[in-house]
């Protein structure tokens, strides 16, 4: 039984609510009542009729607040109100929450990153510089500025860097509305264009100036894409290492032709005394696992294997069919002793309260 204040409570997406309403409950044997909606599926009334019309009404009403409150944070995005968390380097304003404000500790280490990096450093030695340093990551900084304690300092990543390296945020331009939701009902976001963002320059404190940071995006620019691939590999980006769950990197083949797979987090933090190697020869793994598959397609292709498969099933299912007749026949014997043990309880009271009237009439 499933009991809600009202409709909406069940949910305010009319076609799941039907779903439930009128199959999910009723194959399942699930009574449900709303009290306010006055609706109760275990009685044929007016009521659950019109219940339909009532989801598409509640939909309707989460649709329009929905929109009321996109365009609420619309405006404020157009104002230049910062809505989101803080970026490592700032800081909510004390006396205005849409406000940013210089963290000075983080927004030193922003800094170093944009002067090391325009010094002719590049993003993975001024990762490795970070953390040799014992410079806590962002989410350890964040960590330590809630009142957390972390006795780790965490290993900078590429991506966090060029990360920084490409946040207008520190120049004092708000930037916001990159992505919208597909629709209320749903949770995915999809990317907009970038002239479709919100952008409201000095709105706050800037860390970089604005020439530091176009000449930071040039080379960005310059450099991309500089990486070819030249050969995509089978099992590309579907190895982990079993000791650090890290990705297992295929290298190129050396001047003998063999080709070799590695930790990649060792590759990266080895020298941080972080995992091991585990180098093996990629394309005998290859060749291995392609023969196994092979084997196992041939194994579930066979006639009789999946004569032997189906009976199998069948089996259980027959086996599982007879467990819930037993069940089902012993819940009745327990019913029919239950009703005999009160019909003996009933029958010993009326007698006792027989002979009790009549003592007290002889005596």
């Amino acid at each position: 039984m499933v009991i809600t204040k009202d409709l909406s409570r069940l949910g305010r997406n009319y076609v799941q609510s039907g779903f439930y309403i009128e199959t999910y409950f009723p194959e399942n044997q699930i009574r449900f009542v709303a009290i306010l909606d006055n609706i109760d599926t275990a009685y044929d009334n007016s009521n659950n009729d019109i219940a339909p019309f009532k989801s598409i009404l509640n939909e309707m009403y989460a649709k329009d607040t929905s929109k009321k409150i996109n365009s609420v944070l619309k405006s404020k995005r157009d104002l230049g109100q910062y809505l989101g968390t803080p970026p490592y380097g700032y800081k909510r304003d004390s006396e205005n929450k849409y406000h940013l404000v210089v963290d000075e500790e983080a927004a030193n280490v922003v800094k170093l990153i944009y002067e090391k990096y325009l010094s002719g450093f590049g993003t993975m030695q001024i990762a490795d510089f970070l953390t040799k340093s014992k410079i806590p990551i962002p989410s350890d900084y964040a960590k330590k500025k809630r009142g957390q304690r972390s006795l780790t300092y965490g290993f900078w990543q590429q991506s966090t860097v060029r990360f920084i390296l490409s946040n207008e945020i520190y120049t004092g331009t708000i930037v916001q509305g990159k992505r919208k939701k597909v629709s209320f009902k749903s949770k995915k976001f999809i990317n907009l264009p970038e002239e479709d963002w919100i952008r409201v320059p000095n709105m706050h404190e800037a860390i970089i100036s604005i020439q530091d940071f176009e000449r930071v995006g040039k080379i960005i620019q310059a450099t991309k894409g500089s990486r070819v691939v030249r050969k995509d590999y089978l099992f590309k980006g579907l190895l982990r290492c079993y000791d650090c769950k890290g990705y297992i990197g295929i290298r190129s083949a050396d001047k003998y032709g063999n080709i070799y797979g590695r930790c990649q987090r060792y590759g990266r933090f080895g020298k941080f005394d972080i995992c091991s190697p585990h180098n093996f020869n990629y394309q005998v793994f290859e060749e291995q696992m392609i023969n196994l598959l092979k084997d196992i397609c041939m194994e579930y292709t066979n006639q009789v294997k999946l004569e032997e498969i189906a009976k199998q099933t069948k089996s259980k299912q027959a086996q599982e069919f007879d467990r819930k007749k037993q069940i089902e026949d012993l819940n009745k014997a327990i019913e029919n002793e239950t009703k005999k043990l009160d019909l003996m309880y009933d029958d010993r009271l009326n007698r006792n309260n027989f002979s009790r009237r009549v003592y007290e009439k002889c005596y």
